[in-house]
Order: C-alpha cells, then sequence, then structure tokens
C-alpha cells in the first residue's frame, strides 16, 4: 500500500491537529512525511539529518517530547536508536 501525503496532511488539519502540537513537533511530522518510504510507510534519520532540516537547536529531550505528542494522536511511532545516533519512524496510515 502506498501512503498518500496529502491525506497525512489532510488529516493534521481537518482534525485540527496543529492547533495541539507545538512548532518542532509539526515540523518533526512534516520532515517524516517527506522522508518515509511510501511502500512501507517507515523510515531511518541520523540525527545529524534531523539537526540539518530542523536546525541545530533543535535538542534532543525536544524531540522525544514530540515523538510523544505524535504518537499520542496517532500520527506517527518513533524509535530512537542512541547506539546508531539513528531515529526510526512510522507513520500512521489514516
Amino acid at each position: 500500500m502506498k501512503i498518500d501525503r496529502e491525506k497525512l496532511l489532510r488529516v493534521v488539519f481537518e482534525e485540527n491537529l496543529w492547533k495541539k502540537l507545538s512548532p518542532e513537533e509539526i515540523r518533526l511530522y512534516l520532515l517524516f512525511i517527506i522522508c518515509v518510504d511510501e511502500r512501507r510507510g517507515e523510515g531511518k534519520l541520523d540525527w545529524q539529518e534531523i539537526e540539518r532540516c530542523l536546525g541545530t537547536d533543535i535538542k534532543k529531550e525536544e524531540l522525544k517530547r514530540a515523538s510523544f505528542t505524535l504518537e499520542k494522536f496517532h500520527l506517527a511511532r518513533i524509535e530512537y536508536l542512541p547506539e546508531k545516533l539513528e531515529v526510526k519512524f512510522k507513520l500512521f496510515k489514516f
């Protein structure tokens, strides 16, 4: 099944989730939508890629809070791999 990026974005706006998300959470979710493997709905980013895309002022603690919120709203599941300095994610399909 192919991920529908437009549909993923539409859900955030139609359900007014964007009002409940911080700017960091929105930016992280958009990054995931851009980088997701369309067939599997999953992806992997290393910490340097995240810093490059979201800015070097993003701290790991902020990303952990953002990931908790994204999971709470059933947008994405995020797994940190500290030994590899990677973030694995899976977008929930709507």
